[in-house]
């Protein structure tokens, strides 16, 4: 207990952006779907991967998203929070 936490909130809004980077990076990409002609007969052939993948890249974009906009809000309140009241808690 007691013990001094830091968080560098330069690092932390650098990192936030760099998750928003990454969500519209996954968001970009497109599932190749698979060609029925190419597989005559083959079960595999009928299955639609873009409706089934495509519910699980959204979500993970927007919880990259959300994330991200969590962190820089985050880090926002800690600046705000240090410069308006930084100065009651110098150190010991």
């Amino acid at each position: 207990m007691g013990e001094i936490a830091s968080v560098d909130l330069d690092r932390l809004q650098a990192l936030a952006e760099r998750f928003r980077d990454v969500a519209s990076d996954v968001d970009g990409l497109r599932v190749p779907g698979l060609d029925p002609a190419e597989l005559p007969g083959a079960a595999v052939g009928r299955v639609a991967v873009g409706e089934l993948v495509s519910p699980a890249v959204s979500a993970l974009v927007r919880r990259l998203t959300e994330w991200a906009s969590a962190a820089c809000a985050a880090a926002e309140s800690l600046r705000d929070a240090d410069a308006g009241h930084g100065e009651r808690f110098l150190p010991r």
